[in-house]
């Protein structure tokens, strides 16, 4: 008798659509146990202090603690926001004669609200880019102590940043996931699972409130 044929292996899931940053899009069931370990690996605290001295404007006589918005630091000569609209966008088009580094429209699927905006540079406001882990609360959770530079390669670095609509951006401000999370359910889980990798990453303190939301939002 001859043996049974052997099952050919699965084929590999596809790579996400290009113009889609990576979401994280997992089921929560299956990320879970990830967050379980990411929160192994970080300090939380009851609270974070509110430290003096932080000031995001770069206006003559502010603080700047973080640099002036959107420096080309990884060298590309495009500016860091304009990377993350060109990455993270569908449908995009660039200002001519700008080396494709002037984002002017596209299409955003927007993981906060679920939806698709259309974006475009005559009114920015409608996308805007989102600093997952807030300036204003990694200045708290141990940015301050930082030397310059390493807070400027913070607020530039693409790994905390999403474009998602301006409107929830906006209310999201300067929260982390135990008084915020995306309106749109499915990507809590992953949203909270940025914000924790971004927490290890730089070594920043979170709050028991994050702990017990990163929780809930990925066993459900």
């Amino acid at each position: 008798m001859q043996p049974a044929p052997t099952p050919s292996a699965a084929p590999p899931p596809p790579s996400p659509a290009q113009g889609t940053p990576d979401l994280g899009t997992r089921r929560a069931s299956d990320t879970g146990g990830r967050v379980v370990d990411l929160l192994s690996s970080l300090t939380v605290v009851p609270e974070l202090p509110q430290l003096p001295g932080y000031e995001r404007s770069c206006s003559p006589g502010r603080g700047c603690v973080f640099g002036p918005a959107w420096k080309d630091i990884a060298r590309t000569g495009c500016d860091t926001r304009n990377r993350v609209l060109a990455s993270q966008l569908r449908r995009v088009e660039f200002k001519p004669g700008t080396h494709d580094c002037k984002v002017i429209a596209g299409l955003l699927d927007d993981p906060y609200g679920g939806t698709t905006i259309e974006f475009s540079s005559a009114d920015p406001r409608g996308v805007e880019i989102d600093h997952v882990f807030a300036l204003a609360r990694a200045w708290d959770a141990g940015a301050a102590a930082w030397p310059y530079d390493k807070r400027v390669a913070f607020a530039n670095d693409t790994d905390n940043l999403l474009a998602v609509s301006g409107e929830l951006n906006q209310a999201k401000s300067d929260s982390g996931p135990g008084a915020w999370l995306p309106p749109n359910a499915a990507y809590a889980c992953p949203y909270v699972t940025k914000y924790l990798r971004v927490a290890i990453k730089y070594q920043l303190a979170i709050t028991e409130s994050d702990r017990a939301a990163a929780v809930s939002a990925c066993e459900k």
